[in-house]
Formats: structure tokens, C-alpha cells, sequence
């Protein structure tokens, strides 16, 4: 199980995956790796090889409150709605992964409060800082107990399809006991 940290730490909330993913590594969920890449999704590629799950943490703008926390797996996630505001990039990344090796991909999204030039975290994402890394412990503890991924991952087409929308309470959710969502969230830039 890997835990993946994306963003830009330069530009505040858009820090968050990489905020959350520092203080993870600091005490890993047992059988996970935790890294953070920032914005380099090349060098995700080995970490990506290496593991059948990934857990991406990262800034996703879909219109709600800040600090609202967002779950689903990256075949769920609509184009252009909902996405993260990095997930292109970094699923552009499985191309360069042998087509047997590309991991089975969750997101973990946190609205941003604001994306602007800053090294700091919007105070209302500081606050929930601690809910994401638990959170995100969680989902990871969840998985590790699932069975390994099987038989044939992802296909480049696949992973670069429009997914279609889930049904309710479906594999896009609000995290935090916020109820289930309808949809993957929206995705803004």
C-alpha cells in the first residue's frame, strides 16, 4: 500500500496531500510507504511499479465548504468534473508503469480554501490537517485488509476514460461523517 502526497506547497491548500503525506511518514499505517512527490509525478513512477494500491492525497476543488474531504477511486472520477487538481498529471504517469504493474488508485481530496501563492495552509485547512492524516490512515488500513488487487489493472485507455457516475453512495464519498455523495465532486482550475 502506498500513500502519495501531490501537490504544490508554494501555492498554500494546493500543499495539502504533501502536508498530510509529511506527517504520515513521520508514524506509517502498517503495511503502507508513504512519499510525497510534490508536483514531480515522474518520480512517482518506481513507488507506483512497486505497489498493487495507491492512496493519493490531494488538494480537489469541487465547489463545497473548505476543509470537506472527498473519497473515490480514480476509475470513478468524471472528465472534465471531478477531479483533483493534479490527477491528470500523475495518471499520465501510469503510461510509464508496465501495463501488469499499474496500482488499483484512490483519491483522498480535501477542498482547498484558497490557491494562491503562499507556503502556509489556509487556516481552515490547517485545522482539518489532522482529520486528513487520520483519515487517511484509515482508508489505508482498509485497504491493506482488502485482498490484492487481481488479475488485469488498468489498460492506458482506461486509465485516461471518462468515467461514468456512480450511483448513490457509490465509490465517490464525503469523508468526515458527511454523507455519501451522488457523484464524483466537480473539479475547477
Amino acid at each position: 500500500m502506498l500513500i502519495l502526497g501531490i501537490g504544490n506547497c508554494l501555492m498554500a491548500d494546493d500543499g495539502i496531500g504533501v502536508h498530510a503525506a509529511r506527517r504520515l511518514a513521520a508514524a506509517p499505517p502498517p503495511g503502507s510507504t508513504v512519499t510525497d512527490v510534490g508536483t514531480d509525478f515522474l518520480s512517482a513512477v518506481p513507488f507506483l511499479e512497486q505497489h498493487s494500491r495507491v492512496l493519493v492525497i490531494d488538494a480537489m476543488d469541487a465547489g463545497e465548504p473548505p476543509g470537506t474531504m472527498y473519497r473515490c477511486r480514480a476509475d470513478a472520477i468524471e472528465t472534465p468534473k471531478g477531479r483533483s487538481l493534479h490527477e491528470l498529471g500523475l495518471l499520465a504517469m501510469l503510461e510509464f508503469v508496465a501495463a501488469d504493474r499499474r496500482p488499483e488508485i484512490h483519491f483522498l481530496g480535501v477542498q482547498p480554501a484558497r490557491i494562491e501563492y503562499s507556503l502556509e495552509l489556509s487556516p481552515r485547512l490547517a485545522e482539518v490537517l489532522p482529520a486528513v492524516v487520520k483519515q487517511a490512515g484509515k482508508i489505508a488500513a482498509e485497504l491493506t485488509r482488502q485482498p490484492p488487487f487481481s488479475a488485469a489493472r488498468s489498460t492506458p485507455a482506461e486509465a485516461s476514460a471518462p468515467a461514468r457516475r456512480p450511483a448513490k453512495g457509490g465509490p465517490a464519498r464525503r469523508s468526515a461523517g458527511v454523507p455519501p455523495a451522488t457523484s464524483p465532486p466537480s473539479a475547477r482550475r
